[in-house]
């Protein structure tokens, strides 16, 4: 008997949260996952979750994720699976990983903040990353080269 291996789950990122993405420098990042309730998963599902201006932290030990939104479940069948959109979410890391990034979190300028949610397979995932938060110039910069970038792409279609 030859032993095949199993096919990797089928991955489909959900949100990703861009703005975060562009106000920090991602220095790792590591997939954990997430506690939510029936009507949630649905509701993430559907594409009703958001990261904008999320972050997490790590409360009594263990690391939670504040400020995500996920949409009310439009067709839960009754109103016991109703929840605030806005709360506090148990995320699910190694302690070993807690204890490392709690560590570097320690650091002046060091954050932990969400960058994606996706479905990996049946399960809802969420990707967390170390981050260090961009100068007001870096992001000036970063525009500027944006431009640069988009005239001459504009000019080459012109030209062709």
């Amino acid at each position: 008997m030859t032993d095949t291996p199993k096919p990797s789950p089928k991955i489909t990122v959900v949100h990703s949260n861009k703005k975060a993405l562009f106000d920090f420098d991602v220095l790792e990042s590591l997939e954990a996952g997430i506690k939510l309730t029936g009507a949630e998963v649905k509701s993430v599902r559907d594409g009703g979750a958001n990261l904008k201006g999320s972050y997490v932290v790590v409360a009594s030990g263990h690391p939670v994720i504040s400020g995500m939104r996920i949409a009310p479940y439009g067709h839960a069948a009754n109103l016991k699976h109703a929840f605030d959109p806005v709360r506090e979410r148990e995320i699910f890391l190694k302690r070993k990983d807690i204890d490392r990034l709690m560590g570097k979190v320690k650091e002046k300028g060091v954050t932990l903040i969400a960058t994606e949610v996706y479905l990996k397979g049946t399960l809802v995932k969420i990707k967390v990353a170390l981050a260090r938060g961009h100068k007001a110039h870096d992001k000036k910069q970063v525009l500027r080269e944006r431009d640069l970038d988009r005239d001459a792409a504009r000019s080459i279609s012109e030209r062709g």
